[in-house]
């Protein structure tokens, strides 16, 4: 039976990574310090004097709030990373345009991007459509949020570093970029709502099962899974941290396909996981568009 956890991060013990030969500290200053939801000003005093967490995070309205009430996010104490061109689908597609100039070839390893603090959200928050755009594309997809150090990892024991995992909802504004990912179009305020971590038993049968499931207006538009992957969970998590250390409180999206479902102002979008849970959001005008 999937269980809500929390989770912290530790402090790096030196500019040195483990892939490096260096270590990390055993010792933790706390999830606080390392959330990029606080802003960097008040870290210091979040170390020295953590009951005014709470406080910092009503008072710092333009930097957390993006100007409106939010719901709680769960904290995430690290960085957030998706991936491209994770579904076969999408390589069958394209097609030979992937051997034409600038690609030659198809990817040999994971095509990633970022979602920065500024796209996260939570479950009932509105997703605002930026200025002069009508639609959004919305996808159902997994994070595996990482618990222990992973460096160059096999397959087979990738799994063994995820602490637990979390529903998200990845938007993006369409566009046709491929192995350059199309980080103005998705990193807008708000495009990646995201569940709680949820841990899970047997991490590997979940992911060999879970269907992931895009609604809108309750009507299924996208319904995935694991097997329609190129790399399968264990294996993209293996592959990226063979050129990359995840770190504790680091998230990894699975992908999802490029043809995701698009939605306008006054759908509401519901992302599934079988086992896990799922969010619902609104796509709303942006206060730009409004006025």
């Amino acid at each position: 039976m999937p269980v809500i956890v929390s989770g912290g991060r530790g402090a790096v013990a030196s500019s040195s990574l483990p892939c490096g030969g260096a270590g990390l500290a055993s010792e933790s200053t706390g999830p606080a310090a390392f959330n990029p939801l606080i802003p960097l000003r008040f870290r210091g005093l979040v170390q020295t004097a953590p009951q005014t967490v709470n406080m910092l995070i009503m008072s710092a309205a333009p930097e957390l709030r993006h100007g409106r009430e939010r719901a709680a996010i769960a904290p995430v104490d690290g960085s957030v990373y998706g991936v491209v061109l994770n579904f076969r689908a999408d390589i069958d597609a394209l097609g030979d345009a992937l051997r034409q100039p600038p690609y030659l070839a198809p990817p040999r390893a994971p095509v990633l991007y970022v979602k920065p603090a500024n796209t996260w959200s939570a479950d009932g928050d509105d997703i605002p459509l930026p200025a002069g755009a009508e639609l959004v594309q919305v996808a159902a997809t997994l994070a595996l949020v990482i618990g222990r150090v992973a460096c160059r990892v096999d397959a087979s024991r990738a799994l063994a570093h995820v602490a637990s995992v979390r529903v998200v909802n990845d938007v993006t504004l369409p566009h046709a970029s491929v192995y350059r990912p199309a980080i103005r179009e998705r990193c807008r305020d708000g495009f990646c709502p995201m569940g709680g971590p949820v841990a899970v038993t047997d991490l590997a049968a979940l992911l060999a099962r879970a269907r992931f499931r895009t609604r809108i207006n309750g009507a299924v538009q996208q319904d995935t899974g694991a097997e329609m992957m190129v790399r399968a969970p264990a294996s993209l998590l293996a592959a990226v941290s063979d050129f990359m250390t995840l770190l504790p409180g680091d998230l990894l999206l699975l992908g999802a396909p490029r043809q995701s479902p698009t939605a306008r102002a006054g759908d509401v979008v519901t992302v599934e996981v079988d086992e896990v849970g799922s969010l619902e959001n609104r796509i709303v005008r942006s206060a730009e568009q409004s006025s």
